[in-house]
């Protein structure tokens, strides 16, 4: 009796996730709960959306999905993925000793004897991994 009442079901699936507005700052990075998540480089300056779940993170622009790391519970780090910023160190090759995320990964893969030689050389290959929560506090 009450089935002809009912309404029929979406034809998606609900997302279980926190859904924001979020604007992307000149570093190619989204801030969501006090951390920052980096998108592409060609992002910059744009409005996107931010899907927050309880293990990871996507930024969309429109319905695409442009960007998704792990989400990070602590407080006032990083997400990077060092890919979202290889067409700049393509655009600029003098700068990849210098980029935060060449030195961040430098920084967790190498003791500092190890770091110290490799920012002189600019010719060596970088491996990256999956990203991590990296401090972007000052350490002085």
């Amino acid at each position: 009796m009450e089935k002809e009442y009912l309404l029929p079901l979406p034809e998606r699936d609900m997302d279980c996730c926190r859904i924001l507005p979020v604007r992307v700052n000149g570093y190619s990075q989204v801030e969501f709960e006090t951390n920052r998540y980096s998108v592409p480089a060609d992002e910059v300056e744009r409005n996107l959306l931010l899907k927050a779940y309880p293990f990871r993170i996507k930024i969309l622009r429109m319905d695409k999905v442009i960007a998704t790391h792990p989400r990070c519970y602590r407080r006032h780090q990083e997400v990077i993925d060092p890919l979202h910023y290889l067409p700049l160190l393509e655009k600029r090759p003098g700068a990849f000793q210098h980029a935060k995320p060449i030195r961040l990964k430098l920084h967790l893969d190498h003791p500092q004897e190890e770091v110290e030689e490799a920012e002189g050389d600019t010719t060596s290959r970088v491996g990256f991994t999956s990203p991590a929560c990296w401090s972007w506090r000052s350490s002085g």
